[in-house]
C-alpha cells in the first residue's frame, strides 16, 4: 500500500561540513567535491576534517542550479547552494532520487529552489516495491543514457567538423591573400544602447521598432520569437550611431550567450542593447558572411575573446574586436568560399537537428518511465524499452 508524506518528514537532519569555496577547489588530491554544477564530481580536497562521511547514499540538490545528484561516497561540499538530502530509514535512497528527478520544479533563474522542493508530496510505497521500481529503472535508463551520451557526442562530432572546415580555410590560405584588422575592413564597430528603454512592450504599437538583446542572438540564425518592441523615443537615440541593416553581423558581447553571432535576418530598423555589437563591413573589401565565418574560427574566436573583461559577467571589449586581424582573399575568391562554407553548414545543422531531436524524445521517454513509477504503473517488462 502506498503512502504519502511530506517531502520534509522523508528526510533527516545531517551534519554540518564545510563548504569549499569553487576559486579553491584543486584539480587532483584525496577526496573529491561535490558542488552543484552539472559534473558529477567538481573538484577535489586533501583535508580529511572537511570530508561529509556517506554510511547510506545521499541526494545532491544544487538550490540554486536544480541539478540532482547520487552519491554512494564520502566527499567534500563544493561552495554554496549543496543541499545534503538523507531520507528516512523507510524510503531508499535511490528511490527518492528518482522521485526528485520525476517532480522537476520551476525554475526560478539563479534564485534558491529548495523551498519550491520541500513544498512536494512524497508517495511512499513499501520498501521492497521501492526496490523493485528503483531496479527496473536502473536497467532502463542504462540503456537511455548510454544513447543519450551517444546522441550528445553526434551532436559534438558535427560541430567539430564544421570547425575544422572553418579552421582549414583561415591557416592554409592560398596565393592572393592579405591581412587587415576588423577596423580597417569594416564601416562600423559599435554596439547598442547602455540603458534600457522606459518603454518595452511584448506588442507591437504604432511607431514602435524591434528591440533586440543577445537573448535574441544564436550562432547562426536568429531567435525571432517573443519578440520586444519599443518607442521611437528610444530608438532615435540609438540608431543613428547603430544602424544595423540587413545582412550585417550581430555578435554577443555579454550575457550568458557571449560569442554567438549571426547575419541580421530583419529588412526593417531594429534598436540593439549593448549586449549586442553591430558589425558593418566595406562589403567591396569583406563580404559581412566571409568575415562572420572568419569570427567562428578557431583563431578568430581567440582574437576577440582573448581579452575579455568583468570578473561575474564577461565581455568582449569593441578595441580587441577593432584590433583583431582577418586574412582574406579578393571578392570573387571570398564569394566561392561563402558557396561552400553555407553548403556543409547546411549539411551540419541538418545533423545536430536530427539529434537534437533524437535527444529530445530520450529525455522524454525518461520523464515518461518517471512518471509511471510514481503512479504505481511501472511493471517489469517496461525494461524493453531500452
Amino acid at each position: 500500500m502506498w503512502v504519502k508524506d511530506s517531502f520534509e518528514n522523508c528526510i533527516e537532519k545531517v551534519g554540518n561540513t564545510r563548504k569549499i569555496p569553487k576559486k579553491s577547489f584543486l584539480l587532483e588530491g584525496r577526496f573529491p567535491i561535490i558542488s552543484q554544477e552539472k559534473d558529477h564530481i567538481n573538484g577535489y580536497w586533501n583535508l580529511k576534517e572537511d570530508v561529509f562521511h556517506v554510511t547510506k547514499p545521499v541526494v545532491i540538490f544544487g538550490d540554486h542550479t536544480q541539478t540532482i545528484k547520487y552519491i554512494d561516497f564520502d566527499f567534500v561540499k563544493g561552495a554554496d547552494g549543496v543541499k545534503i538530502l538523507q531520507p528516512i530509514n523507510d524510503i531508499d535512497t535511490k528511490f527518492f532520487y528518482y522521485f526528485i528527478m520525476a517532480n522537476p520544479i520551476k525554475s526560478l533563474g539563479y534564485a534558491r529552489h529548495y523551498r519550491l522542493l520541500k513544498e512536494l508530496m512524497v508517495p511512499i510505497p513499501p520498501l521492497e516495491e521501492q526496490k523493485r521500481i528503483v531496479a527496473i529503472l536502473d536497467e532502463v535508463f542504462e540503456g537511455i543514457d548510454q544513447a543519450i551520451a551517444n546522441t550528445e557526442k553526434n551532436i559534438q562530432n558535427a560541430r567539430d567538423l564544421f570547425e575544422s572546415y572553418l579552421n582549414n580555410i583561415f591557416t592554409q590560405k592560398g596565393e592572393g591573400w592579405v591581412e587587415s584588422t576588423f577596423n580597417d575592413v569594416c564601416e562600423k564597430i559599435q554596439d547598442g544602447a547602455h540603458h534600457s528603454p522606459k518603454v518595452l512592450s511584448s506588442e507591437k504599437f504604432e511607431g514602435s521598432f524591434l528591440y533586440i538583446t543577445s537573448k535574441n542572438i544564436r550562432t547562426n540564425h536568429m531567435i525571432l520569437k517573443n519578440l520586444q518592441y519599443t518607442n521611437a523615443e528610444f530608438h532615435n537615440t540609438i540608431y543613428p550611431r547603430c544602424n544595423a541593416e540587413f545582412g550585417d553581423i550581430l555578435l554577443t558581447k555579454d550575457g550568458a550567450n557571449t560569442g554567438n553571432i549571426c547575419l541580421n535576418e530583419l529588412h526593417e530598423p531594429i534598436s540593439l542593447l549593448s549586449s549586442v555589437c553591430l558589425i558593418k563591413t566595406k562589403q567591396n573589401v569583406i563580404r559581412s558572411q566571409f568575415l562572420k565565418y572568419y569570427i567562428q574560427s578557431p583563431n578568430g574566436f581567440k582574437q576577440i575573446t582573448g581579452k575579455m573583461t568583468g570578473a561575474a559577467i564577461k565581455r568582449i571589449i569593441l578595441r580587441t574586436i577593432k584590433a583583431a586581424v582577418v586574412p582574406y582573399p579578393e571578392i570573387n575568391k571570398q564569394d566561392e568560399i561563402i558557396q561552400k562554407l553555407d553548403s556543409i553548414l547546411v549539411k551540419t545543422q541538418k545533423l545536430i537537428t536530427n539529434n537534437q531531436q533524437k535527444l529530445t524524445s530520450l529525455k522524454e521517454l525518461k520523464q515518461s518511465l518517471l512518471q509511471k513509477a510514481f503512479a504505481g504503473e511501472l511493471t517489469s517488462d517496461m525494461s524493453e524499452v531500452a
